[in-house]
């Protein structure tokens, strides 16, 4: 015998619903956001027409296989991880529906669930999806990373389905009608889900915000870091000035002494080149840049990491001190993580002018993990992915200063990345604006 009614199709319909906010809230998605949206509906459409059959076991196995299925075919996440996460979800909806059940005040009787009536039906349904969703917001929030804890307070998040099963006992105790009870069993149904969507829409705001934040406060600290670098180096050159003349007399002098002095004079030698290393290479007309360049190259060295700079064919002083961090930290550091689990590792940095008024900046690394690509975006094989992302967005919004552009690219093959930056040189634009 089967049994289809209105609380059983929103049953399912409310589980495929809380099942997107409980992986969304915990993994990233491993395709677009609209097909793993219709592969999870597949599946929960399967649920529905096995549901239809009334076999409890049956219903219950095949809860766990589509979650499980929609966990790995959707969504970054190992299989062991994916078969306690289904696990979960299945204890929640048994606990949820055994709660309900066994309460004789709900009028819901255990010996038949076919033979129910639609009103029997929809007070199951709201009364243990409330349920349900009271256990996702709290497993997912004892799950999630503490980089996601952003949105509505769990408490008033929670307080929604707590205070619809409430609501919902008041109208069965005051005897109202059949119709009237199922009508208002749909609207609080509906006043959850609208309250889940707007959690979930404040939830990303905030992440977006905080993300923001977190790439404005390193970009400005790694600012200030080489401006102070700067500063210091230039009161090191002028205190060193006069004291390498000094050495350098004290050298000549050391070299026609008859005597061995060989260990003074390579010391002596030793000190002006160390003084001379200390200063920027200059890669470019934009003195930040240089400053950026010379230490990340550095800094590449000690990590083993070939970081190549073909001359630079462009004018670049038009590119202010912030953004020059912002755009260039970004790439180096995106490459740097490619490389850093690579066999071979090489950074190339190629920089050159266009029609007289762009600038094309190519940054090829070497990666032998393929790049994670979440909703179109980038994203770090990190932790805490949320705030570490691989930079993309810091780089396209210093981008829309100059009328920029990015593209990137993964080979296969020969495991290379690649990002392609065009940006306009403003200065030029307004110098032939003006004409």
């Amino acid at each position: 015998m089967m049994r289809i009614d209105l609380g059983m199709a929103l049953g399912i319909a409310l589980e495929y619903i809380f099942f997107i906010y409980y992986a969304d809230t915990l993994f990233y998605q491993k395709r677009s956001k609209w097909l793993c949206y219709f592969i999870i509906a597949i599946n929960y459409l399967i649920h529905f027409l096995i549901c239809t059959f009334g076999n409890v076991v049956l219903n219950t196995a095949v809860f766990a296989v589509i979650n499980l299925l929609c966990f790995t075919l959707c969504y970054h996440i190992k299989l062991k991880n994916a078969l306690f996460q289904s696990f979960i979800l299945v204890i929640l909806s048994i606990s949820s529906e055994l709660l309900v059940i066994l309460i004789p005040y709900l009028g819901i009787f255990p010996d038949n669930t076919v033979t129910m009536s639609p009103t029997q039906s929809m007070i199951l349904t709201l009364a243990s999806k409330s349920l349900y969703l009271i256990g996702v917001l709290i497993i997912s929030k004892l799950f999630s990373n503490d980089i996601r804890d952003y949105g509505t307070p769990p408490i008033a998040l929670i307080s929604i389905p707590t205070i619809t099963i409430a609501i919902l006992v008041l109208i069965i105790k005051t005897n109202i009608v059949s119709n009237f009870l199922s009508i208002a069993c749909f609207l609080l149904i509906l006043i959850n889900c609208i309250s889940l969507f707007i959690n979930k829409r404040m939830t990303n705001k905030d992440l977006e915000i905080a993300e923001l934040k977190s790439e404005q406060t390193k970009e400005n600290l790694q600012l200030e870091h080489y401006l102070s670098l700067k500063e210091k180096d230039e009161k090191l050159r002028i205190l060193h000035h006069d004291l390498k003349e000094h050495l350098m007399a004290v050298a000549s002098l050391v070299s026609k002494n008859d005597g061995n002095n060989t260990e003074a004079l390579e010391y002596i030698k030793s000190l002006c080149i160390e003084e001379e290393s200390s200063q920027a290479v200059d890669y470019s007309d934009n003195f930040m840049l240089n400053w950026l360049l010379t230490k990340r190259k550095d800094e590449c060295l000690e990590k083993r990491i070939d970081f190549k700079i073909d001359p630079i064919q462009a004018q670049l002083s038009f590119i202010n001190h912030l953004d020059v961090v912002s755009l260039f930290s970004n790439l180096i550091n995106n490459a740097v993580e490619g490389c850093e689990n690579s066999d071979i590792k090489h950074i190339h940095l190629d920089i050159h002018m266009s029609n007289d008024n762009y600038v094309i900046i190519n940054m090829e690394n070497s990666s032998d993990t393929e790049p994670l690509v979440i909703d179109g975006r980038l994203r770090t094989h990190k932790d805490n992915k949320n705030l570490h992302g691989i930079g993309m967005n810091s780089i396209r919004r210093t981008l829309k200063k100059y009328d920029g552009n990015l593209k990137w690219a993964y080979d296969p093959k020969d495991k290379i990345f690649c990002t392609t930056i065009i940006m306009q040189n403003n200065t030029t634009r307004t110098t032939i604006q003006a004409i």
